[in-house]
């Protein structure tokens, strides 16, 4: 049987040693004694996402590869279709920092739950870039709504990558504190924030399979796109990054 090199962090592996969870244009994985050194996420003092080297790296099997591949896109689902009418737990909305209704995926999320959202939203006092606060679903069928405020595309120079996983790891860190079996996103950022969907839709997948690997409590993440090219394009994402075969 074939063996590969992996990430020990991540469970990943190329034949060449480099791990598809991270876009090496955004994470750049260097090459350290002629060895591959992947990059793990941590929280430091200030509770800020930082990336450091792991040091050691693990052998695969090709067919233990391919066996995680099949368990993880079992919770792992893409849907066209409209997110508030989800039958999940939660659903996450791509928020103002005023948490107020907007536009696009918020207003259609605000109207459809009714004047409740409103209201405990107002008393929230509002909330920072990349964080997330949760709010009850009221009129949804989400029983949770969890709220996040993802960046402005302003052509990738400003951090808009960290900043929009952060926004993911935000929104996960409520899955387990209550209960959160099932949770939908809809495309964060690609809307009227102009978030490249390529890109974002590998922050994403990235983001969700990284805490799936390190959290069995939940059951399954589904990813709402509402315009069929954002479905395709999170398709063939999903697909390159965790490939049922090759």
């Amino acid at each position: 049987m074939i063996e590969y090199k992996g990430c020990q962090y991540c469970v990943h592996f190329r034949p060449d040693g480099t791990c598809p969870a991270f876009d090496p244009d955004t994470i750049p994985l260097p090459i350290v004694s002629g060895q591959i050194k992947h990059i793990k996420p941590v929280s430091n003092q200030e509770n800020t996402i930082v990336y450091e080297p792991v040091k050691k790296s693990i052998i695969y099997r090709v067919d233990t590869y391919r066996t995680n591949n099949k368990l993880m896109r079992r919770r792992i689902e893409i849907i066209q279709g409209d997110i508030k009418q989800q039958n999940v737990d939660a659903i996450v909305n791509a928020a103002n920092e005023a948490l107020i209704a907007g536009g696009g995926v918020s207003g259609s999320i605000h109207n459809a739950a009714g004047l409740g959202l409103e209201e405990e939203c107002l008393k929230l006092g509002g909330c920072q870039e990349e964080k997330a606060k949760i709010t009850k679903g009221y009129n949804l069928p989400a029983k949770w709504v969890i709220h996040t405020v993802s960046p402005v595309w302003e052509g990738g120079n400003y951090g808009e990558h960290k900043i929009l996983a952060q926004c993911y790891r935000s929104c996960f860190a409520f899955v387990e504190p209550y209960k959160i079996n099932t949770i939908a996103f809809p495309s964060i950022s690609t809307g009227a924030y102009d978030f490249p969907i390529e890109i974002a839709a590998k922050i994403a997948i990235r983001e969700t399979r990284l805490f799936l690997e390190q959290n069995t409590f939940i059951d399954k993440v589904f990813f709402i796109c509402f315009e069929k090219d954002v479905y395709e394009c999170y398709t063939l994402t999903l697909e390159k990054i965790i490939p049922e075969d090759f």
